[in-house]
């Protein structure tokens, strides 16, 4: 499938319920990602800081600051996924998208179950999400030698897909050059940055700095650590062609145009741009709104035109 420039995919949470689905194929999004997918039914977290919270940032007007501590609801789980998701593949292919899956599993097993059940389904873009920060669990990517096991079992399970990897924020250079060494070996197609904040910046609900427990930050809070992670898994990759950077974070919230969000993270490397913040309303429950997804290339489309004169 050949894909137009520039290539924007939603987000990892902001399609988790197939009824959302026509919202997302009346948009000209060429991937639609769904998920994360999880083997089991599940609530998520309970209790404490609100689940998910969006503040409006009355200086700007405009810059959205979110907080997630959903922590990996699941509606549907693996049997549904096996009876089902074959029937929502061809659906979002006879609208001419391509259908990506963001699974998370709490094991290995779990991972390779689900991967499994994607291939059976033919779904050609699978995204392991090895860095969820917003559950009790200690996401995956801490720790590179289950990472390559991960990955590898994962592609074994789906041989003929596409694999991406979902990193979070990573402060720690020794590490992150594990982890991207560890998505060279393995020839993954796709890293992106950042799937979130993660533990190490948690965030109480009024946006400050809170120590300790899950947590999990996007929107503007994620922009300038997301064009960090950019550079510097460009820089480790030395220029790899084979692997793609997907940048996720702040596209779309913050003070610049949406469409100068996605000139910036190309400049620095990205050829692939997801968005989640943006699109949710800033009111209860807020919902996802589709058609910012068309909003955004179309103002970077505007952009490119001005700038070429």
């Amino acid at each position: 499938m050949l894909f137009r420039h520039p290539l924007i995919v939603n987000a990892g949470g902001t399609l988790k319920d197939w009824d959302n689905l026509p919202g997302f194929l009346s948009t000209k999004l060429q991937i639609i990602l769904f998920g994360a997918a999880l083997e089991q039914v599940r609530a998520g977290n309970e209790g404490g800081i609100p689940k998910t919270l969006f503040v409006q940032w009355i200086a700007s007007g405009s810059v959205k600051l979110s907080y997630n501590r959903m922590g990996l609801p699941e509606k549907y789980g693996l049997e549904w996924y096996e009876q089902h998701l074959e029937e929502k593949n061809q659906l979002v292919a006879e609208h001419g998208k391509m259908l990506a899956m963001n699974i998370a599993g709490f094991s290995l097993n779990e991972f390779v179950r689900l991967a499994k059940s994607c291939r059976r389904a033919g779904v050609q873009l699978i995204f392991a999400d090895i860095s969820c920060a917003n559950t009790s669990q200690e996401p995956h990517c801490f720790n590179p030698k289950a990472t390559a096991e991960i990955i590898r079992a994962v592609q074994n399970a789906a041989p003929d897909a596409t694999i991406g990897v979902k990193l979070p924020y990573i402060p720690l250079p020794s590490l992150l050059k594990e982890l991207v060494d560890v998505c060279r070996e393995t020839k993954v197609g796709i890293i992106e940055v950042i799937n979130a904040m993660g533990q190490y910046y948690p965030i109480n609900e009024y946006g400050t700095r809170r120590l300790g427990g899950p947590a999990s930050g996007g929107g503007f809070l994620a922009k300038d650590p997301a064009q960090g992670m950019v550079v510097r898994v460009r820089d480790l990759l030395e220029e790899n062609p084979a692997i793609h950077i997907m940048a996720t974070g702040g596209i779309g919230c913050g003070p610049n145009r949406p469409g100068q969000d996605i000139l910036d993270l190309e400049l620095l490397g990205a050829t692939i741009f997801g968005t989640h913040t943006a699109a949710r309303s800033t009111e209860y429950p807020y919902n996802i709104v589709p058609k910012v997804f068309d909003e955004i290339p179309e103002d970077y489309l505007r952009l490119r035109k001005k700038m070429q004169g």
